[in-house]
């Protein structure tokens, strides 16, 4: 919510993506359909001036969850709610490795505060997908070995390196919150990530663990949050961090934030609790387009240092242009992602 209200005077439309690359215990537990349905709530408890169209699909999943899905393998259909907008349910078919496709749409047109009814095509977007679904509620390994249904890593990484296209086509400004719990590596994005801390007793070791963790695969972490426990865990981890900073004139500070804590009723919607986070949640992403503006301008800005500082054998550097330069961004196994600008592309891409 509060991406798509923040100022928008370069980026008239706006897109926020949540991806959710594999999900357990579906269909019961859904967090695309969690995100697009408390957004649609909020927008009802507090709209924006603007309208906003919302989605969640589900594109693949396990015959036992798609068969869920389908209510035990009735035909599909589709429905319209008032709270929820439309939804169509249907079966795609056996894939193969007992993935089947699964064509669960939803999506809702929700109009703003100052909009009229003559508005068509709402400027601003948000877009939740969840790409593999498996029904059983445990690890994606042992659900997948279960329900006969395997899915490698490399089809994993296509699909969202797809996902991620389709994210950014026809739209000036998109922002990305890609959620995983299990080991998959995604560092070849170079996307930031947010550490969930632990707030809990004893989860001070565990956040510093998976800090340190997320550091060594190759992730910049962009912040730390936790969910408020009343142990204070996270004035710890910035102790931690005036320590290495002093000791390390090199080493990055990461932002530390706390969020209330989440109601223990059942029944409880939500609505209050999202409002008085927003603040944070509005700081994060502050935080995460600041971080990439910069990473994006170091980048823009190293063709001319390195014409100035490098020198290269064999080379007569005056002669040698600045677009000529290649700069690699990171490396991961054998590729490498390189910064390229050009007339119909600015930006990182994969390079073999």
């Amino acid at each position: 919510m509060s991406f798509l209200s923040s100022s928008s005077a370069p980026f008239p439309r706006k897109r926020f993506v949540y991806v959710k690359p594999i999900q357990t215990g579906f269909p019961d537990d859904s967090d695309s359909r969690f995100v697009y349905r408390k957004f649609s709530e909020f927008f009802t408890y507090k709209p924006l001036p603007f309208s906003v169209f919302a989605s969640n699909s589900v594109l693949k999943a396990s015959s036992p969850a798609a068969n869920a899905v389908l209510r035990n393998g009735m035909a599909g259909g589709s429905l319209r709610t008032e709270a929820f907008g439309a939804e169509v349910v249907e079966k795609g078919g056996n894939i193969g490795g007992g993935i089947e496709n699964v064509h669960w749409y939803e999506e809702r047109k929700m109009r703003g505060s100052e909009s009229n009814e003559t508005e068509l095509f709402p400027a601003s977007q948000i877009v939740c997908k969840t790409m593999y679904a498996w029904k059983e509620a445990v690890s994606p390994h042992l659900a997948a070995e279960r329900e006969e249904a395997m899915v490698g890593d490399s089809e994993v990484l296509h699909m969202l390196k797809r996902c991620l296209g389709n994210a950014c086509d026809r739209i000036e400004f998109f922002l990305l919150d890609l959620e995983t719990k299990t080991p998959l590596k995604v560092s070849p994005f170079r996307l930031p990530a947010i550490l969930v801390g632990d707030g809990r007793l004893g989860g001070i070791s565990g956040t510093i663990s998976a800090y340190e963790s997320l550091k060594l695969r190759g992730y910049d972490v962009a912040a730390v949050i936790f969910e408020d426990h009343g142990l204070v865990n996270e004035s710890v981890i910035e102790r931690l961090q005036v320590q290495t900073v002093s000791e390390l004139v090199a080493t990055v500070w990461v932002p530390v934030f706390v969020l209330p804590s989440i109601p223990t009723d059942m029944s409880d919607d939500l609505m209050s609790w999202f409002d008085k986070s927003q603040m944070i949640f509005t700081s994060l992403k502050d935080i995460m387009l600041s971080n990439f503006r910069k990473r994006m301008q170091r980048l823009h800005d190293m063709p001319k240092k390195a014409c100035d500082i490098f020198w290269w054998p064999f080379t007569q550097h005056k002669l040698v242009p600045e677009e000529k330069v290649t700069v690699i961004d990171s490396r991961c196994g054998e590729n490498f992602a390189v910064h390229k600008v050009g007339i119909s592309f600015k930006g990182v891409t994969s390079y073999f």
